[in-house]
């Protein structure tokens, strides 16, 4: 993987944190200017240092639903970053 792995978050918050190796701690503190700027790019950090998955695209959401044999019914979208709900059922 290219580039760093960052926890970021307040001192008790990291300390307690079971990252592994793949990640740096980063204490922060919310009410200022934080070192870590970019919301996706943390997004995507956090999603793959504590569950090991990486964020997906609409089409590889798709894909994936089609795969298994479901249908997406409707797609809620709730930031401006594309993060959102799917509703998917059985055809």
């Amino acid at each position: 993987m290219i580039g760093r792995i960052i926890l970021q978050g307040l001192g008790s918050t990291v300390a307690q944190a079971d990252i592994g190796e793949r990640a740096e701690r980063m204490v922060a503190d919310f009410s200022k200017v934080q070192p870590v700027k970019e919301y996706i790019a943390a997004l995507g950090v956090k999603m793959l240092a504590l569950f090991d998955v990486l964020k997906r695209r609409e089409s590889q959401w798709r894909a994936l639903i089609a795969e298994i044999g479901l249908e997406i019914k409707a797609i809620k979208p709730f930031t401006p970053f594309g993060d959102g709900v799917m509703g998917v059922a059985k055809p």
